[in-house]
């Protein structure tokens, strides 16, 4: 056994490989914390390639005939990507790296949108130096699933903000919204707020448009979205700081989980090893001296858990459960 563990540290160095891995660029004096945040906002936008079945909405297919032909090029290029399993993280903004971006869609909605910009030849997606294809003038905004990617319009990219002018209205998403809804109300159910009606002080009905919701949105303050008045709350929103709250509850969630993996471990050492030896003998594998454990993310299980590097056997604090991994599943390990 090691003379000193630290788990949190172990977590650090996985997250750090991560963000190295995926070109984020992040301080070497950010906390456990920041680095988690970081990443697990990368995670919220980032598509994993894979093969998915495409749904267009109505009001799409509508649309469609009436867009430039350039534009309808590349939204076939994009739908055939997407059922292709093709990476086409580069076609997203590139925000897509960092926090407190302009892209509220996708804190406060869960949507992602696309730069339309393939050509009619593009047989795969052209990517620049900086790893991002070039920017297009027209957006595809969509809810990219595991198994299914819901398209659900196309527009012009919306003007940049400026200080002093009003703020643009284009990047709310209300109206994506109102068509996923129309579309596709059942992936919706669980977002839906029942017998909820905001009032103000005299019990009259609050309604906001879509200038105070964007002011409300772009000042961190999350609400509540009426939709043919039905209220939902669609995702979780943003802290003051500007961060996904998704990814900040994540980040708090994974760091209270290994600090209470290491207390326990310290605590109970010789059980747990004791544990380790007879799952190896058992299996026919040789025990260790000593082992060297440390809180490694294991791809195969999902998660992180205390492993034992020389054995590859692992301890898993969430379930209490033991694992043994073998030589083909070793080598889905980030160590």
């Amino acid at each position: 056994m090691k003379d000193m563990i630290d788990f949190k540290k172990d977590l650090r160095d996985t997250v750090a490989e991560w963000l190295q891995l995926y070109g984020i660029r992040y301080k070497e004096s950010a906390s456990l914390r920041e680095l988690l945040i970081k990443w697990y906002t990368f995670l919220d936008k980032y598509i994993l390639p894979g093969k998915r079945t495409v749904h267009v909405s109505e009001e799409l297919s509508a649309k469609l005939p009436s867009l430039p032909a350039p534009v309808q090029t590349a939204f076939q290029k994009m739908a055939g990507w997407l059922e292709e399993g093709t990476d086409i993280n580069c076609f997203q903004s590139r925000g897509l790296y960092g926090q407190g971006s302009r892209d509220y869609q996708n804190m406060v909605y869960g949507f992602i949108h696309l730069h339309l910009s393939a050509k009619e030849q593009d047989t795969l997606p052209v990517i620049k130096k900086d790893g991002f294809a070039k920017p297009g003038k027209y957006l595809l905004y969509g809810c990219i699933k595991e198994d299914d990617a819901y398209l659900i319009d196309i527009g012009e990219h919306p003007e940049a903000l400026k200080k002093g002018e009003n703020l643009p209205v284009d990047w709310l998403g209300r109206r994506l919204l109102v068509i996923f809804r129309r579309n596709w109300p059942e992936l919706l159910e669980d977002r839906m707020l029942r017998g909820v009606m905001p009032c103000d002080s005299r019990g009259n009905r609050i309604n906001l448009n879509d200038g105070e919701l964007t002011s409300l949105i772009t000042g961190h303050v999350n609400t509540l979205v009426d939709v043919d008045d039905a209220y939902y709350l669609p995702g979780f929103g943003v802290t003051t700081s500007g961060d996904s709250v998704q990814a900040v509850l994540r980040a708090d969630r994974s760091i209270r989980r290994a600090s209470l993996a290491q207390i326990h471990y310290e605590k109970n050492p010789e059980f747990i090893h004791q544990k380790f030896r007879e799952i190896l003998e058992r299996n026919g594998r040789p025990v260790p001296v000593a082992f060297d454990i440390h809180y490694d993310y294991i791809e195969i299980l999902g998660k992180s858990a205390a492993l034992d590097r020389i054995s590859k056997s692992a301890w898993d604090y969430d379930s209490g459960t033991l694992y043994l991994f073998g030589e083909k599943e070793q080598r889905t390990m980030s160590r």
